[in-house]
């Protein structure tokens, strides 16, 4: 499960207070990132990452893992 935490807008800070996502926000939230980051489903990227498609691509190398991070599934994949 994730949290987010929302920006301080004034002077004074406090500790941050997490909100917990829901099962299905987190799963938006990363069906989102793999849209805006690589055009396509999370279940798209992951058959692109299993094919090797991201090899060699060092300016994607960050929005790769972060995602692959995101994918419980694709930790004992061997795209690693």
């Amino acid at each position: 499960m994730a949290t987010k935490i929302e920006s301080v807008h004034s002077t004074e800070v406090s500790d941050p207070q997490p909100e917990f996502l829901s099962e299905q926000e987190w799963l938006a939230m990363r069906e989102s990132y793999s849209q805006e980051n690589f055009g396509m489903s999370v279940e798209e990227f992951l058959k692109a990452w299993e094919a090797g498609k991201f090899k060699g691509n060092s300016d994607m190398h960050d929005s790769v893992v972060a995602l692959a991070m995101m994918i419980p599934e694709a930790w004992d994949s061997d795209a690693w």
